[in-house]
């Protein structure tokens, strides 16, 4: 488990701060709409966290890996060891994180075709005729 915690985290830890870099770049009409409402905060506040909970996901699967802590009974709780319940919800926090991130990122690189933007507008003013 910890060497998917590393292998994970390191790699959207990366993705996340390349994506930091080019934020700023994109042009779409929706990354527009974002900047110009006031929203670009709060998103630059998720990818925050997205690369904060990975680097917390990275070190923390290497404490797990390298540092013994099954042998004491200290973080035992009714036979249920703590470290490694903490462990594995933050490895699911971290994936939840991310893929909130990643949704709305991707959602804001993808603009609809203009097609189907006319297509809509048609159809309400043919609504609106009627």
């Amino acid at each position: 488990m910890c060497d998917n915690g590393i292998s994970l985290s390191v790699t959207l830890a990366g993705f996340f701060l390349t994506i930091l870099t080019l934020i700023k770049s994109i042009t779409t009409r929706r990354m527009t709409f974002v900047v110009d409402g006031g929203g670009l905060p709060l998103l630059l506040m998720y990818l925050k966290h997205a690369i904060q909970f990975n680097i917390t996901l990275l070190l923390a699967s290497f404490i797990i890996k390298y540092v013994e802590h099954r042998a004491s009974q200290m973080m035992y709780i009714k036979g249920i060891n703590i470290v490694d319940n903490a462990y594995v919800f933050l490895f699911i926090l971290t994936i939840f994180i991310s893929i909130r991130f990643t949704q709305l990122f991707v959602s804001l690189l993808a603009d609809p075709p203009q097609n189907s933007i006319q297509d809509d507008q048609q159809v309400d003013s043919e609504q609106e005729d009627e």
